[in-house]
């Protein structure tokens, strides 16, 4: 209606609405690369190998006995998602020596969500979701999380049968949704060979140990 000039866009909100509108989806190939930069090491408790054990493997269940701060200990669940550590004063007469292996513990995708690049961010915002809320099936992204958690799952020794226990390395998203809770801590070693499977945890000056069931 009247005559003058519009006032035009400084270029970069120009930039940063194109920005926002053009964001490239994820892809698989993206959140592996992120998986991989995020990696921790990790050593697989194994019967095969040679030297000096790692730990041993007792004739109780699942139970894993370890060299820990020069003392040989083993953690006992109480059966009620809790538990302590045991110091053995010698190996048990039986036990399996157990070898450590190294393996690469590839990031799961709550860590590169919480943990994740900007493109990883930037994605995440353009499905209304926050770093902090780790993933579930309402994400609308799942398709791709689907693809990279098979991809995952393949990668890691819980899925296989080639060990007993592994020591560090990430931790699980277990249904008892302490994922987040346990992020900065020190996972010192988890078993692998079914229920209960059982988590020590560097906790302060102390330890923690953690049941888990499926």
């Amino acid at each position: 209606m009247g005559g003058g000039s519009q006032a035009a866009w400084p270029q970069d909100t120009l930039v940063t609405a194109y920005s926002r509108v053009s964001t490239t989806p994820m892809d698989l190939t993206t959140l592996k690369e992120e998986s991989r930069r995020l990696a921790r090491r990790s050593h697989l408790l194994t019967q095969a190998g040679e030297g000096e054990p790692a730990g041993w493997l007792l004739g109780e269940g699942n139970q894993i006995a370890l060299r820990l701060e020069e003392r040989i200990v083993r953690a006992v669940g109480d059966g009620r998602g809790g538990g302590e550590l045991e110091v053995l004063a010698k190996t048990p007469s039986g036990a399996v020596p157990l070898h450590a292996v190294e393996r690469v513990s590839f990031a799961p995708i709550e860590a590169i969500f919480l943990l994740g690049s900007d493109q990883v961010g930037d994605w995440l915002n353009t499905h209304g979701w926050e770093r902090e809320w780790g993933y579930n099936d309402n994400f609308a992204g799942a398709a791709v999380v689907q693809e990279f958690e098979q991809w995952w799952r393949a990668s890691h020794v819980f899925y296989g049968d080639e060990g007993e226990a592994l020591l560090g390395g990430w931790h699980f998203a277990w249904p008892d949704d302490d994922w987040h809770d346990l992020v900065d801590q020190e996972l010192l070693y988890w078993t692998l060979r079914g229920e209960p499977w059982i988590e020590v945890w560097r906790s302060g000056s102390g330890y923690q140990v953690i049941e888990r069931i499926s």
